[in-house]
């Protein structure tokens, strides 16, 4: 759980408060094909006072909106081979009122 209190005493007196309760999970295999998966699960709960759409705004909350916020992540690494590795990240995240938001990422590495 975390706490936050911001303050903009220049220009506007911009105010944000937030709670921010955070679970993250990590499961490893260690076997001829190393995987590793790691989730996380935030929930943030925003009230922000100030001028919308501006760089002290998004600096004092991180991106997030007023209301509600649902951030969450899925990454899976595995050993494919003795030189080969492969990366699966997932991002979601649901700002205030806005749709949700799916990013995916794939990766595969070679290590000499």
């Amino acid at each position: 759980y975390k706490y936050k209190e911001s303050h903009n005493r220049i220009g506007n007196q911009e105010s944000a408060k937030s709670h921010d309760i955070t679970i993250d999970a990590k499961y490893s295999k260690s076997a001829k094909k190393n995987t590793s998966v790691r989730m996380s699960f935030s929930w943030v709960n925003l009230a922000y006072s100030g001028q919308n759409n501006t760089p002290v705004q998004f600096a004092m909350t991180d991106g997030l909106l007023n209301g509600q916020n649902f951030l969450w992540t899925l990454n899976i690494d595995r050993s494919i081979s003795k030189n080969i590795q492969l990366n699966i990240g997932y991002e979601g995240r649901k700002i205030g009122s806005a749709q949700v938001v799916h990013v995916g990422r794939a990766q595969v590495r070679a290590v000499f």
